[in-house]
């Protein structure tokens, strides 16, 4: 369904159209709790070579920025190549990121 609202440039021409659109839902098992997953991901050999002391300030920001992010403790998802309750390590590969996309981009339907 369309919605007609106030044009953007003020001289109002033409309509412009909201359109409904739908939010993908991911499946419960990528959901993260915030506590378990920094707890599993402090434990990622991701940062192999580097100091200790740089992995760890790495680490502290990264949480940082999720804590201050106002996500939800227990209502945030993450993609399973970099989801801490699914993986041991981050997953940057081609592979991973299609199967991203395949399940997000085949979920959406059109309801009418």
């Amino acid at each position: 369904m369309a919605h007609p609202v106030a044009s953007l440039d003020g001289r109002g021409k033409q309509p412009v159209y909201l359109l409904d659109f739908s939010v993908y839902k991911p499946p419960e098992e990528l959901r993260l709790i915030r506590d378990d997953a920094e707890a599993k991901a402090r434990q990622w050999p991701a940062y192999r070579g580097l100091p200790v002391e740089k992995v760890d300030e790495i680490k502290r920001f990264m949480f940082k920025v999720v804590q201050q992010s106002g996500l939800s403790q227990t209502g945030t998802y993450l993609p399973a190549g970099i989801n801490p309750m699914i993986t041991t390590a981050p997953k940057h590969d081609v592979e991973a990121c299609m199967e991203e996309a395949e399940m997000v981009l085949s979920s959406s339907s059109c309801t009418a």
